[in-house]
């Protein structure tokens, strides 16, 4: 179903081990029953039976109450021995005890009976729409799904049996459609045409270091999303691209930006000879107030202040990137402050880049 990449990157960054494997052993004085029955309760049971019955009866106007999730009754349950839980075929055993003092037979003691929607019937009648769905969204997922999964799912003839697999790969692919921008791997940088040089240590910026960093491929992500605050044709002012990274990333995208070149930002030819790209427009700091383009990208925490002071910024929409760790938090308070100032702030929200910085994400509307 998955690429290898996608496969080996999943069995890495989740396991057994790392994810349910930390409740089983959290009780060591368990027997393996109530072990097991401990990591379901903090896993499974929250995780995705509580969630779906929570959206289910919510979705329906439906208040839901579960008795048996009483912290009370769990911990009763969980403190009982092995053998009041299961005996022989029995599971539930001391349950199923209680259940025929009160109720007929009938009505306990029959096959389970679950609340499953017609999912293969609803993909098999709806299977050429979801072929010609998953044709539409083959760049989203191409690296995604192995390339015979993917022939697969464009063709569009599924049967019952393959209900569950198409079922998360129409899930995973509407996820994409809508959030790609956060997780689609292939960043337009092969594109761009940046080289690993001979030494890694000729420039620490260059695509072969900055493609193993996880932060700074999170805050690539982030820059690249963030020219959706424009109409795809639009131009914008891109500031705080000191080494041309982020003007390479819209580049190799299709966007067009005006690169502004403060004093200490390599300048665009040193960019294009260490990277074999096209040139981007630039403009000094004094005259982009006068350039005619949609809004400011800007990026940056320490400059963005002085930025902002000097009106270096263009446009009706002004869309910062600000990264920040944790004992920065009160010169970001001071920044937002700052660009509320200039106008209506439409929007803001803090992003994890990594397990110590983070970014807040701003857009206003400049008076």
């Amino acid at each position: 179903m998955y690429a290898n990449d996608m496969r080996q990157m999943l069995l890495k960054s989740v396991t057994g081990s790392t994810h349910v494997g930390e409740f089983w052993m959290r009780h060591k004085h368990f027997d393996t029953l109530n072990q097991a029955l401990y990591a379901d309760v903090k896993t499974n049971l929250p995780d995705y039976l509580v969630c779906v019955e929570e959206r289910m009866t919510m979705a329906a106007s439906l208040e839901a109450r579960n008795p048996m999730l009483d912290w009370r009754v769990v911990n009763f349950m969980l403190s009982l021995p092995t053998s009041m839980k299961v005996q022989g075929n029995q599971y539930k055993w001391i349950l199923f005890e209680l259940a025929k003092r009160y109720g007929p037979i009938e009505a306990i003691d029959r096959p389970k009976r679950g609340f499953t929607p017609p999912l293969g019937q609803w993909i098999v009648q709806a299977a050429p729409k979801l072929g010609q769905m998953f044709t539409q969204t083959r760049n989203w997922t191409k690296q995604l799904f192995d390339p015979q999964w993917q022939a697969f799912l464009q063709a569009g003839q599924f049967t019952q049996q393959h209900t569950m697999p198409v079922f998360y790969s129409l899930m995973f692919t509407k996820w994409c459609e809508k959030y790609a921008d956060y997780i689609q791997p292939d960043l337009p940088l092969e594109a761009a045409g940046f080289q690993i040089p001979a030494s890694e240590q000729d420039h620490h910026w260059h695509r072969g270091t900055l493609m193993t960093q996880q932060e700074t491929l999170n805050e690539t992500r982030l820059v690249n999303h963030m020219f959706n605050h424009f109409e795809s044709d639009d131009h914008v002012l891109l500031v705080g691209d000191e080494n041309g990274w982020f003007s390479r990333v819209f580049q190799a995208s299709g966007k067009a930006v005006t690169r502004m070149l403060s004093l200490d930002d390599w300048p665009e030819s040193q960019v294009v000879s260490l990277t074999n790209t096209r040139p981007v427009q630039t403009q000094q700091p004094d005259q982009v107030s006068e350039l005619a383009v949609a809004g400011t990208i800007m990026i940056g925490l320490d400059k963005i202040a002085n930025q902002l002071q000097a009106k270096h910024y263009a446009g009706k929409r002004l869309v910062c990137l600000i990264p920040f760790a944790a004992n920065e938090q009160a010169q970001v308070q001071a920044l937002l402050q700052q660009i509320a100032a200039l106008g209506t702030i439409a929007g803001h929200q803090v992003i994890n880049l990594s397990e110590v910085k983070a970014a807040l994400v701003v857009r206003c509307e400049l008076h």
